[in-house]
């Protein structure tokens, strides 16, 4: 005997919070009262079928997500935020909901894959330089240029998605939740400042696990780290001798794959650029736009786990789409967490995740 769906509050509050919709508008074009919607929110009261369905269209929802079991939370104070502005309430809430969505699609990942371990560690007492020379010993890197970051941090465990469309203006953020960590980035940024904020999120994830967020020293400490994880002291020593003009900071930024504008400070923060010298090719590199527009672009950094994944699903005819109507989620929300990291009809086999039926036979 097949049980009857139960319709779930906590569902309808992620539904709303993601499209950032305030209790007053949907209830206002749905001509509902806000006694009511208050009850349905709190639980007291159930909505018929009809009532869900109208919910669900204006919320652009499956009518089944209303009906799932309730979703991991993770506190909004327990994500660390790289944003131009300070970040409303609103967007808060609506970022809190798209963790939720994403979780909910790890947990089914994980179901039918058998995800690498998560071996990302955490030293909140070392200083930043310090910690990113730490983590590069335990894993084996030594100083040399890191090929692909997002592939490494995947390979640690690490959880790492695209930001939605319409919530770009925010760089990244990461958590740790249910032991998992998760970083999501801004794919449309150019790939050097992609990557970079990879290495930013690390140093969150390794030194801040328990720290409050949003602090200014906090994100000074990750920004040293990600500097010293990405260009460490003892790659930089042998090319600085051959850069003496910003020309010669763009050839050499693709050794790591950085943006010119980090490149320089590093050599500054090292001592291998004097503070006149810095400042003047800071405001150069200001006026020429490199902040905004990097120069001579590299490729950016691709997520292996997510491209097996689709490939493997691939082969028994299982499109995103597809994934998307079995977790009863926004489909354009799955196709966010993925585009800019996978191209199109790419499989590397045998790196970054494996189905469970194949892993699990002899």
């Amino acid at each position: 005997m097949t049980s009857t769906p139960i319709f779930n509050p906590a569902r309808l509050a992620t539904a709303r919070e993601r499209r950032a919709i305030t209790k007053s508008a949907l209830t206002q074009s749905l001509a509902l009262s806000s006694a009511r919607f208050h009850q349905i929110e709190l639980g007291n009261f159930v909505p018929d079928t009809d009532l869900v369905r109208s919910l669900a269209n204006e919320l652009n929802f499956p009518v089944a997500f209303f009906y799932g079991d309730d979703l991991l939370e993770v506190p909004t104070e327990g994500a660390h935020f790289r944003a131009p502005l300070s970040i409303s309430k609103r967007r808060k809430a609506q970022i809190r909901a798209i963790t939720q969505i994403a979780m909910h699609f790890r947990i089914w990942l994980e179901t039918r894959f058998i995800l690498p371990e998560v071996a990302i560690p955490c030293y909140p007492d070392w200083y930043p330089e310090q910690a990113a020379a730490v983590v590069r010993r335990d894993w084996d890197l030594g100083v040399l240029p890191i090929g692909d970051m997002v592939a490494l941090l995947e390979a640690h465990g690490a959880i790492v998605l695209g930001l939605p469309q319409d919530c770009r203006e925010i760089d990244a953020f990461s958590f740790w939740c249910d032991g998992y960590p998760y970083i999501f980035l801004n794919t449309q940024k150019s790939p050097e400042r992609t990557r970079f904020d990879i290495a930013h999120e690390l140093g969150h994830l390794v030194q801040h696990t328990r720290e409050r967020t949003g602090d200014k020293d906090r994100e000074n400490e990750a920004m040293q780290f990600a500097a010293a994880f990405l260009m460490p002291r003892e790659s930089v020593l042998p090319h600085a001798v051959g850069i003496h003009s910003i020309r010669q900071v763009i050839q050499a930024k693709h050794i790591w794959r950085v943006s010119t504008t980090a490149l320089t400070r590093r050599l500054h923060d090292l001592g291998l650029v004097n503070t006149t010298t810095y400042q003047d090719w800071s405001i150069r590199q200001s006026r020429l736009g490199y902040r905004t527009q990097e120069p001579e672009p590299t490729f950016p950094d691709l997520s292996q786990l997510l491209q097996n994944v689709l490939g493997f699903l691939r082969q028994d005819n299982i499109s995103l789409a597809d994934i998307a109507d079995e977790l009863a989620i926004p489909r354009t929300d799955l196709t966010d967490f993925v585009a800019g990291l996978t191209p199109p009809l790419t499989l590397r086999p045998n790196t970054g995740a494996e189905p469970l039926s194949e892993r699990a036979s002899p």
